[in-house]
Parts: C-alpha cells; structure tokens; sequence
C-alpha cells in the first residue's frame, strides 16, 4: 500500500492529507473547466510531501505538472511538451516504458535523468477520465525539480 502524509488535525475530511502528486489537482482544474474550449492545457509548480523511510516525518518537494485535453490529445502531446522544456531548460530526459496505475499500459513511461527515475508522463486511462468527468483524451507529465537539479550536479 502507497503511504502518503496524513494531517494530525484536519479542517476537513477532504483536507486530511497532503498531496505526493500533483496530477489529481490538474485534474480537477480541468473537471473545473469542462465548459470552457478545447484543448486546454495547464503547468503547475508547487510542493509535495514525500513520506521518509520511517513512516514518522516527511519532506517537501518541488515538482512541475502539465496536463492537456482535447479531441486528439495523446501521449504524443505531452511528449512533445516535455521536449520543449528540456529545450529550454538544457537538459537531457529520457522517456523509459514503465506502466503507472492510472495511465494507459502502452502510453506511459518514466521520466529519466542520467538513469535516475525523475517523473513520469502518459495517458490517462478511461478509467481515470471517467472517475474525473472528463470526457475527452487527456496526457500529461510529472517532474521532480529536486531530483532534475540533484542530477544535473553530479
């Protein structure tokens, strides 16, 4: 069972734990926005908490999220976008097939720097786009800026 980082004394139920992936909040901006045009595509930077091997604390991570929606919208798409910030970063990403619970099998990977595991980037599957309302194909990708920097140094 995946552990996530559970709030000792949350406002809410909905508020009871912190986020480790950003894609979820992507996807509600978009189940937000079913009403506006398509595509749509949306980046997110922000923090993540990332249980420690003890179970008992936790830290931060900075992460970047993008999601895109459309008619046509597949994993090329996202790709494509992946491309154009290892363009303008000047970095090196290799794509590896890996598949993600909540992906299409064939159309997702992880997202490598100098072999390590950073991110990773697909499709999501019917079962995700169902769950979320959204009805129209929907890819995207997560990157760990900590892990990207961590491996650009060495």
């Amino acid at each position: 069972s995946k552990s996530f980082v559970k709030i000792d004394n949350p406002l809410s139920q909905e508020y009871s734990a912190l986020r480790d992936v950003m894609a979820p909040s992507l996807l509600n901006v978009l189940k937000q926005n079913r009403h506006r045009a398509y595509p749509q595509k949306f980046f997110e930077t922000g923090n993540v908490a990332i249980p420690d091997e003890s179970g008992r604390g936790a830290s931060n991570r900075k992460k970047v999220a993008y999601i895109q929606t459309g008619d046509d919208t597949g994993f090329t798409d996202a790709r494509k976008m992946l491309q154009v910030l290892e363009r303008d970063l000047g970095i090196d990403l290799e794509v590896r097939d890996s598949v993600k619970p909540f992906f299409q099998d064939i159309k997702s990977g992880k997202v490598m720097v100098n072999g390590e595991e950073v991110g990773f980037i697909g499709q999501f599957s019917e079962e995700v786009l169902e769950n979320w309302g959204l009805g129209k194909p929907t890819a995207g990708f997560e990157l760990d800026l900590e892990k990207v920097d961590e491996e650009l140094k060495r």
